[in-house]
Parts: C-alpha cells; structure tokens; sequence
C-alpha cells in the first residue's frame, strides 16, 4: 500500500481536560496512533497555548464544562484563531435532543465512559486516517 492509499496524519488537536490521569491516557490513544497532541488543563490555558502554538490546530476535544470556562464557549474564542476548528465534547450525560442540537452544529459528542476505539472513531471522522495506528 502507498501513501496515497493511507494519508498522513491531517492535522493537530488540542486536548483540554482537568484531570490529568484522564488527559494521560488519552493523550496516549491520540499519539498512539499518530495525531500530534497539545494539552491543557483548562480554558485559559487553551487559550494560551493556542497563541503560541505557530501551526493551525484542526481539533478540539475538551468537557462540556472545564474550569474557568465552558466548553462552547472555549470553541468559540478559539474558531476566532482557527476558523476550520473541529469540535469533539465529552459529557457525562448526552439526551436525544442535545445530542441532534449539537451535531446539527458540527460538534461530535463522546459519552463518558468511552473506550479508544470510540474517540479514535470519532477524531477519523473528523480529521482522516493517521499513516500509524499501534492498535
């Protein structure tokens, strides 16, 4: 198989999560399979982050809730910057109705608890194949 037949990596995501056992671990399913990670544990220091970062960030995947600052609210400041920002939100508790009203918007959903399948699932929908996966 080629390169053409299996693209590079398609972009860089910026992870926003408090916990840092649980950005631990997802930060490693992401690397693990060949999409470059920028972390932080709130919005603010998102924010930061992403003005210092040179390149373009192409997703994000935080809470609904983070401290100091939401979620959507997070998204919003940072499509300012990086107008082709995807959005993935992890939440605890995800209706019928929030679930269409959010991906009416573009953004994905990931139900917590989620397993590596499902948010590598959700991240290829959204940014393409990795060249790597180390399963």
């Amino acid at each position: 198989m080629d390169r053409a037949d299996n693209p590079l990596p398609t972009g860089t995501i910026l992870l926003v999560e408090e916990d840092l056992q649980v950005r631990d671990v997802i930060r490693e399913f992401l690397t693990g399979a060949g999409y470059r990670v920028l972390e932080a544990e709130d919005g603010p220091k998102a924010l930061a982050l992403s003005e210092q970062y040179a390149g373009p960030i192409h997703l994000l995947i935080t809470d609904d809730i983070t401290p100091c600052m939401s979620g959507p609210a997070l998204a919003a400041r940072l499509a300012h910057f990086h107008p082709h920002l995807q959005r993935i939100f992890m939440l605890d508790y995800v209706d019928d109705q929030l679930l269409r009203e959010m991906e009416a918007t573009g953004c994905r959903i990931l139900q917590i608890p989620f397993s590596r399948e499902a948010l590598l699932g959700k991240v290829r929908d959204l940014l393409g194949k990795p060249l790597q996966d180390n399963g």
